[in-house]
């Protein structure tokens, strides 16, 4: 039975910063995951409409890597899933699941792929490509420091550690065009949620 590779936590933040060197050398914040997927690798971004009704996701690359194809819904209408769903789709590739087909297996896209696979190791190669989609969206590179500002800001306020943190959240979730939900996995994995000084 096929098995979803192990990952190690630094491996996450260095094959992100390898893909970020190349595609995004500049360190331009938000990153352009858009800009990157059509421009950079020539990928096609293609909206279905009803994709999330039909089948269950919000996105998958087809398996001659050309398109990525995105629920048409979530396209015109919900910009930071949008974009997070562009940069998992981009990760599932860059982990190499597209691997984890055996030879006795026979697909025509990513959809029935990920179907086939056992529930442990889909679950697996869901969380790897969140993982990783969110260092490509939120790089490390001066992503602690913006934490350190803006939790600075608050210092010397009648408010909790925890309410000190969530509108910090916010403030990075704006800086770096994601979901608040991003920001705090991203803190939690850096090790920055029970943060000195809160």
């Amino acid at each position: 039975m096929q098995r979803s590779p192990y990952i190690e936590d630094d491996d996450f933040e260095n094959i992100s910063a390898r893909f970020l060197l190349e595609h995004n050398p500049n360190g331009v914040i938000p990153v352009s995951i858009e800009s990157i997927v059509e421009f950079s690798l020539i990928m096609d971004i293609v909206p279905v409409a009803g994709l999330m009704n039909s089948a269950g996701i919000n996105a998958f690359i087809t398996r001659d890597k050309k398109e990525i194809r995105v629920d048409k819904g979530l396209y015109e209408h919900d910009g930071t899933r949008y974009r997070f769903s562009l940069a998992h789709e981009l990760a599932h590739m860059l982990l190499g699941h597209d691997k984890l087909l055996d030879e006795f297996v026979s697909v025509d896209n990513w959809i029935q792929y990920f179907r086939d696979l056992p529930g442990d190791v889909y679950a697996s190669v869901e969380h790897q490509a969140n993982r990783l989609a969110g260092c490509i969206l939120v790089p490390i590179e001066g992503f602690k420091e913006k934490f350190d500002e803006y939790i600075k800001r608050f210092e010397g306020e009648n408010a909790t550690a925890l309410a000190k943190q969530d509108a910090a959240e916010r403030l990075l979730a704006r800086d770096y065009d994601v979901s608040v939900l991003t920001i705090h996995y991203r803190l939690k994995y850096l090790g920055l949620l029970n943060y000195p000084g809160l």
